[in-house]
């Protein structure tokens, strides 16, 4: 008998270089929708502000972690011990007008709910002199750690979701690659999507405002998942 469920995950590129008053006023309204998990990319430099009813997940011991911020419902059964920081290799050099020397590499999050994966993403971006080898080393880490089989040996549900630099139905180490090479399914249809195991999609948009906020990032609109799984793996 399952205990079917909904999962809810927001994701949202905060944009390099904005008025910091700005990004948190967007933070805190898309905070105020009250989705389980918010993943954020794109957070380096910016202090991320506390949100009632939400633990936060940062480090800023490197760039490439500091590149990311999770969010998720205090309510839920968070399995510490099992979340982890994969911090990948490849870098390129800068695209950014006026920027110069080699990008750092990205690192990955792992949050763990219950016995739930979920993996906030940012990929490094297309049009650089490294696309190809930075983009596959992070859907390389991403199989690794999604296919089951792997160190839980748990076929356990499982969702990566983020920024992921190429839709799902680009050719290239993309959302595609990683669905396939963990038999799983793509959700969406721009860079900002999910990959998901063991779990049903239910919705998916891409709104422009959040709680009458304008989101002003160069993307202009965040992602909103509702993702079905069994509730049961929500605990430990």
């Amino acid at each position: 008998m399952t205990n079917d469920t909904n999962l809810r995950i927001s994701a949202y590129n905060l944009d390099n270089s904005r008025n910091p008053d700005q990004v948190e006023k967007e933070i805190r309204a898309i905070g105020g929708l009250g989705d389980d998990v918010l993943c954020f990319c794109e957070a380096g430099g910016y202090p991320m502000p506390g949100l009632t009813g939400y633990v936060l997940f940062r480090d800023t011991s490197r760039p490439g972690r500091a590149n990311l911020a999770t969010y998720c419902r205090v309510e839920y059964q968070i399995d510490r011990d099992r979340c982890a920081w994969w911090d990948l290799h490849e870098t390129w050099t800068r695209t950014n007008p006026g920027a110069s020397g080699q990008h750092p590499p990205r690192s990955i999050y792992e949050l763990v709910i219950g016995r739930v994966q979920l993996l906030n993403v940012h990929q490094p971006p297309k049009g650089t002199d490294n696309t190809h080898d930075a983009q596959a080393e992070g859907i390389d880490k991403l199989a690794g750690r999604m296919t089951p089989g792997d160190p839980d040996g748990q076929d356990r549900p499982r969702v990566a979701v983020g920024d992921f630099n190429r839709r799902p139905d680009e050719d290239g180490p993309g959302p595609f690659t990683l669905a396939n090479r963990i038999d799983g399914y793509t959700t969406g249809a721009k860079i900002d999507c999910a990959v998901r195991r063991k779990m049903g999609a239910q919705q998916v948009n891409y709104p422009t405002t959040a709680g009458g906020v304008q989101l002003k990032s160069d993307h202009g609109h965040m992602a909103r998942f509702i993702l079905r799984l069994d509730g049961s793996w929500l605990h430990t």
